[in-house]
């Protein structure tokens, strides 16, 4: 989202996954070579959602999505932050469409 790890220590920034969503959708094989699509799916007032999903290299069928709830964190308030307008505007950049399609 924009985040560094310099800006996060130097604002005491942190960020939580709340929820996660993990759905298989193809038997993953060992051995097997996937594809990784991830990016962010919702930007709220002091929550995010971004999204993985794998892809089997050989036949592209779409074989898992995970789907995240996260927060930013002030780690010396102890709670969630509302996301600052830089990282807002950054975190537009990464952006994609949800459900992936196969």
């Amino acid at each position: 989202m924009g985040i560094t790890r310099d800006t996060a220590q130097a604002n005491h920034w942190g960020v939580a996954a709340l929820e996660f969503d993990i759905r298989f959708h193809a038997p993953i094989g060992a051995g097997d070579i996937y594809i990784l699509r991830s990016g962010l799916l919702d930007l709220g007032d002091k929550t995010f959602r971004f999204g993985h999903s794998f892809y089997n290299d050989s036949s592209t069928a779409l074989a898992a999505t995970f789907d995240v709830l996260g927060c930013v964190f002030d780690l010396k308030a102890r709670r969630a932050m509302t996301i600052p307008d830089e990282i807002r505007a950054q975190a537009q950049d990464l952006m994609i469409a949800w459900p992936p399609v196969n």
